[in-house]
């Protein structure tokens, strides 16, 4: 009961994807001629918020384990034990499409760059990225709404699978958009 009544304050109290994503878009409308420190701090702005949503994403799938009594963990990455394949499928996804290494990329390549400039790959990825994470709010704030009843209903278990299911498209994309800008197939 206390792995779930976990699980319901932090959906409860779930960041938005939106300021992030409204980063992203305010990186890839910026003008070709943009001050180069305005620029640089909007794409550091993006990279605290991506680690902070990148980590929301991992805590979510930590704490969907299915505790049964006497459940033995079987698998464990790094300090992560997890009870269940599909957590593991989903931990390892959550890792690969992060959402901070772009960012990294762009920043990279920014500081890199002379003139300044963000490149239009970058730029679509941005949109691409900002796109999804619109979509991934509506689908937090779907289980934001419903977190008092999580509880309280002792359906905790159910939920946790069925925000694990609903997240993952979402992880799916954010990868691919990822991979596609690295080149990854």
């Amino acid at each position: 009961m206390k792995n779930d009544s976990a699980f319901a304050y932090l959906v409860k109290n779930a960041s938005e994807t939106i300021p992030l994503a409204d980063t992203l878009m305010a990186i890839s409308e910026s003008k070709e001629n943009e001050e180069p420190a305005k620029i640089r701090q909007l794409i550091d702005k993006a990279k605290i918020q991506a680690e902070e949503i990148d980590e929301q994403l991992l805590t979510f799938i930590v704490f969907s384990d299915i505790y049964t009594n006497n459940a033995v963990p079987k698998h464990f990455v790094n300090n992560t034990a997890m009870t269940t394949d599909e957590q593991l499928d989903m931990f390892i996804l959550a890792r690969e499409a992060r959402i901070w290494w772009p960012l990294y990329d762009t920043s990279y390549s920014y500081w890199k760059s002379n003139p300044k400039t963000i490149d239009a790959k970058t730029r679509k990825t941005l949109r691409s990225l900002a796109t999804e994470l619109r979509e991934l709010n509506k689908t937090i704030m779907l289980f934001k709404d419903e977190a008092h009843h999580m509880f309280f209903q002792e359906q905790a278990e159910l939920n946790k699978a069925a925000m694990l299911r609903q997240l993952k498209p979402h992880l799916e994309r954010l990868k691919k958009i990822q991979d596609d800008f690295s080149g990854h197939k």
